[in-house]
């Protein structure tokens, strides 16, 4: 009866963090499903009739993890609280139930962190991977089955099979490539995905030593925001002013101050791991550490800050700071935990449809472009091409000096044959975007500015033989 009050008490304290889920709708990448709503018997008929049992799990996942099964979005956002409670109601099953547990569950519930899984339609199968992994860790045969299935559904739990080697259990690494083999195709094709979405010459495609800065940095970034978060947005500032995406600047590899206390960081995180071996403190920084490796931007990956690569790993930080909390005075804990449901409510706000997302990044990030620009690609992904236009050129007169908002705005006024205003904004494009950013446009500016240039010719022409009519 003890145990069934605390996973209760689990439960409540993630539908008082997350109830406001309920009322939210569809923000970016929520419109667009390769699997209609509300057609789930036409789905399970179409899997079953699958003789590939690659495309049969595909298909599966693709139903329930990313794009959703029901034709009303709210019960989609219950199925993504519910996620999210397992995930807190494992965290105390698996790793032990004890008082340092319940806080870490508690602590892992409640996070604002989680938004992206609780508050998100899209970022279900993220959750579906971290269930997948602790039931793995918890029950050892379930690995065979789990691990494959659950690189299905996402990447991020590719590294469980190293999580073996905190416990020195070392003859678990032979199981790699065999657990692997059936993940294959998934792997493949995840990986050639990121690529076509990614120019030549990107900064994503480059491996070199010089990334071991920016390593430090993201980690350093992950590390704290999982512990204290400071704003939970779809497209954090960090992603814009620190990283190697859209918003690339050379200050991402300068060995600065932030720099020299993410080595800090990492130092102490590193010794406490080895010092403290054999504790919970140690064990979930190591498995933060471990699964947040991939995400931190020396590998290609498609966003290099988002709070929904942080999920699994979080697990991790919450064990250490569940377990870290029976150390310190018992008012530390509920201080922290009504910190945290404030912050959850206030994220919410985003996820309530997808003008409020955009208001919500503009309101707390009115100096990032990030906003702008995807509301931009959703607005031509509908073929709301006005709608486009206006946000472009908002992007424009608020970013006067960033290349890429003229190229974006040069773009929509070749769209409605606004000619030379679009020739004078692809112009600025060449001359104010970043050289880095360049290389990746440039032949396609090129490119555009002759044809909009014989365009132009040719409507002067045009012009010319009317007037002498």
């Amino acid at each position: 009866m003890i145990y069934l009050g605390i996973y209760i008490s689990i439960i409540i304290c993630c539908l008082v963090s997350w109830y406001g889920c309920f009322s939210c709708g569809k923000v970016v990448d929520d419109r667009h499903h390769k699997i209609p709503r509300g057609q789930l018997k036409q789905v399970l008929i179409n899997v079953k009739q699958h003789k590939n049992p690659w495309k049969f799990i595909r298909d599966l996942q693709d139903a329930f993890g990313n794009f959703g099964t029901f034709k009303d979005v709210k019960k989609d956002h219950v199925v993504s609280v519910v996620i999210h409670i397992t995930v807190s109601c494992l965290i105390f099953f698996t790793f032990g139930q004890t008082l340092a547990m319940f806080y870490a569950a508690v602590l892992f519930a409640c996070n604002p962190c989680a938004n992206q899984v609780s508050a998100w339609c899209n970022g279900k199968r993220y959750g579906v991977n971290t269930i997948f992994t602790l039931l793995s860790y918890a029950f050892f045969p379930a690995l065979f089955i789990l691990y494959p299935l659950g690189l299905f559904s996402q990447i991020n739990m590719l590294l469980l099979p190293l999580l073996y080697l905190y416990d020195g259990i070392f003859i678990h690494l032979l199981l790699v490539p065999v657990l692997a083999i059936p993940a294959y195709k998934f792997l493949h094709r995840w990986y050639n995905n990121r690529i076509k979405k990614v120019p030549k010459n990107s900064e994503f495609l480059t491996i070199a030593p010089r990334k071991l800065i920016l390593m430090a940095k993201t980690y350093n970034y992950y590390f704290w925001h999982s512990i204290m978060p400071i704003q939970c947005t779809i497209f954090p500032s960090y992603n814009h002013y620190f990283s190697i995406g859209e918003g690339f600047t050379k200050g991402v590899y300068k060995m600065n101050r932030e720099f020299w206390f993410s080595v800090l960081t990492i130092t102490c995180v590193s010794i406490t791991i080895i010092a403290l071996h054999g504790s919970m403190i140690s064990f979930g920084l190591f498995w933060f550490s471990l699964f947040i490796s991939i995400w931190l931007g020396l590998l290609l990956v498609s966003m290099p800050i988002a709070d929904r690569y942080l999920y699994l790993p979080l697990v991790g930080q919450m064990v250490f700071l569940g377990t870290l909390f029976t150390y310190l005075p018992s008012i530390v804990f509920p201080i922290i935990i009504i910190i945290y449901i404030l912050k959850a409510w206030k994220t919410i706000e985003q996820y309530r449809d997808l003008e409020s997302m955009v208001y919500f990044h503009l309101y707390n990030q009115p100096d990032s472009p990030i906003c702008y620009i995807t509301i931009i690609n959703n607005l031509i992904k509908q073929k709301n091409f006005h709608g486009a236009f206006y946000w472009a050129e908002r992007m424009v007169n608020k970013f006067p000096d960033d290349g890429y908002a003229h190229y974006i705005y040069g773009n929509a006024c070749a769209t409605f044959d606004k000619i030379d205003l679009a020739i004078f904004h692809l112009n600025m494009a060449l001359a104010k975007m970043d050289k880095h950013k360049l290389e990746n446009f440039e032949a396609n500016i090129h490119q555009g500015l002759s044809f909009l240039k014989a365009e132009s010719e040719r409507l002067e022409c045009v012009k010319m033989m009317e007037e002498r009519k």
